[in-house]
């Protein structure tokens, strides 16, 4: 049974205005999260003011308690909404932002609160895991067309486990973050390769879906950062 391709474009199936909301917006709280991660080590490098820092902190965390609401909403207000989006190829990759937004949050949490920031990295955790194999084994048992293989498969498994990595690294859990590390590492090539054979031979990346193209430069970033935390070489410089 294979998915139809470019669904994106049908997914608003109720009229409620919350049901347009989209799961990928969580990328906006992960950005935050890790604009408030990056505050924290200039603090420790260059001294800059330790209140930058906490704001950043604050407003990550509103913002992913309003993405959160939001979201919650559509799933009561508009679950046929939610349905669609879960069965599209391309879209059905960002709610597991979710649990990769806890773990973030979790890591820049952690110098102010660390029983919160446990709570957030347990909960992250069950989260991207549960999300990453779910939609794994959706891939393995139904078609994916080559025109729906876009750099947002990475989100599911390769970007959870390369955050996890980190997650457990800030926390001092160097073995099980390098077992994360590797789980990553192994999903990021084995996608890599489909998507590079579909921008090669495939049919170009429609207008709606062209800027899936940025989540194709952060596995690089990312997985270098979860190696060096995992390996315990980056010193005073994690969080």
């Amino acid at each position: 049974m294979a998915l139809e391709p470019q669904a994106l474009i049908h997914l608003p199936t109720e009229r409620s205005p919350i049901a347009r909301f989209p799961a990928s917006f969580f990328s906006i709280g992960l950005g935050t999260s890790s604009f408030s991660i990056m505050w924290q080590v200039a603090h420790q490098l260059w001294a800059v003011p330790k209140g930058i820092a906490v704001a950043s902190v604050v407003l990550a965390m509103c913002i992913w308690t309003a993405l959160l609401t939001l979201y919650a909403l559509k799933l009561w207000l508009a679950p046929l909404a939610v349905r669609a989006e879960l069965a599209d190829p391309v879209q059905s990759c960002f709610p597991g932002l979710v649990g990769v937004g806890m773990m973030l949050t979790a890591v820049s949490v952690l110098p102010f609160d660390a029983t919160v920031a446990t709570i957030l990295i347990c909960i992250g955790g069950v989260l991207a895991i549960g999300f990453g194999f779910w939609h794994s084994q959706r891939i393995w048992k139904h078609a994916i067309a080559l025109s729906d293989a876009t750099p947002a498969l990475y989100l599911p498994v390769a970007a959870a486990s390369f955050v996890l990595s980190i997650g457990l690294s800030a926390f001092g859990q160097f073995e099980w973050a390098q077992l994360a590390l590797g789980a990553g590492l192994f999903s990021w090539l084995t996608i890599d390769s489909v998507l590079f054979r579909r921008l090669y031979f495939g049919e170009p990346l429609g207008h709606h879906i062209r800027p899936t193209l940025g989540v194709q430069l952060a596995p690089p970033a990312v997985c270098s950062l979860a190696y060096v935390n995992s390996s315990a070489t980056s010193g005073d410089l994690r969080p």
